[in-house]
């Protein structure tokens, strides 16, 4: 007979799809300067690299499409694509690169040009004097402070970018992340229950019937459910890292009372919440 089975909150059952996280891998950079004309050869990317001009013309080659950026565009080049540089005398750029994994940023067959972006000049400049600020300095933190400002770097490209370029994979894993945090903050302003599913779509300006759907798919839970779940790691956490008895957080959360709270807890971790005192 096989045995019954309870499974955390705090995760979803097996088997529930989960909105793959979007974001860039910093693997390395770059800053190039010529004091004549020079041609980088033809070569093909394995990973993103985003080229920032800092003084002169920056021209190029994608794909056999010849490009020439104007003061204050950024070049996106993506994996696979055919890059050459034709760098007049004086020109100075950086180059920074990024892996993406599985999930592709842009559209595929997309015309070079939509991957030219123009994002705040003011703030790319401010990220990359923070990059070459930390090159070298091999403290133990740079590596940090530099993945930090390339994934600010990042968000500012993919909103500057045109928004027909961008892969609809991505597009709708980036929502998702979005909308999870929505739905957690939703969920943390009313730790203290009394939030039904109506008043969540409202909140969210959706409807019951998608947000039920949408819950499901990012959770695997219903978001009664979710909610649920969610008072429990409250309480879960509280219990661990405060003095808050149990009555007590059974109180701060909202339950009726605290017969109603342990059953809850005991069902859900399998231990009664006295357990993490």
């Amino acid at each position: 007979m096989p045995t019954a089975m309870r499974y955390d909150p705090y995760l979803p059952p097996p088997g529930a799809a989960l909105a793959r996280p979007v974001a860039p891998a910093f693997t390395g950079m770059a800053l190039l300067e010529t004091a004549a004309p020079a041609t980088y050869p033809r070569h093909r990317h394995r990973d993103y690299e985003v080229i920032v001009p800092l003084r002169g013309a920056y021209r190029c080659r994608v794909d056999g499409h010849a490009l020439a950026l104007a003061r204050g565009q950024v070049l996106v080049v993506k994996p696979g694509d055919w890059h050459e540089d034709l760098l007049p005398a004086g020109e100075r750029h950086i180059g920074i690169w990024f892996a993406l994994g599985a999930l592709p940023l842009f559209r595929p067959g997309i015309a070079a040009s939509a991957q030219v972006a123009a994002p705040p000049p003011r703030q790319v400049a401010a990220l990359v004097a923070r990059l070459l600020a930390e090159q070298g300095l091999g403290d133990g933190f740079s590596l940090r402070l530099q993945e930090a400002a390339c994934l600010e770097l990042f968000w500012l490209l993919v909103r500057a970018l045109p928004a027909g370029a961008l892969a609809p994979g991505f597009l709708a894993a980036n929502q998702d992340q979005v909308l999870r945090r929505r739905l957690e903050e939703l969920f943390e302003a009313h730790h203290r229950g009394g939030l039904a599913v109506a008043a969540m779509a409202e909140a969210l300006h959706s409807s019951p019937r998608a947000l039920t759907a949408t819950c499901r798919r990012l959770t695997g839970l219903s978001p009664a459910k979710a909610f649920a779940a969610h008072r429990l790691r409250r309480a879960r956490d509280l219990l661990a890292q405060t003095g808050l008895s149990v009555k007590e957080v059974a109180a701060h959360l909202g339950y009726a009372d605290q017969h109603h709270f342990s059953r809850a807890y005991k069902a859900a971790f399998k231990v009664p919440p006295s357990s993490r005192r």
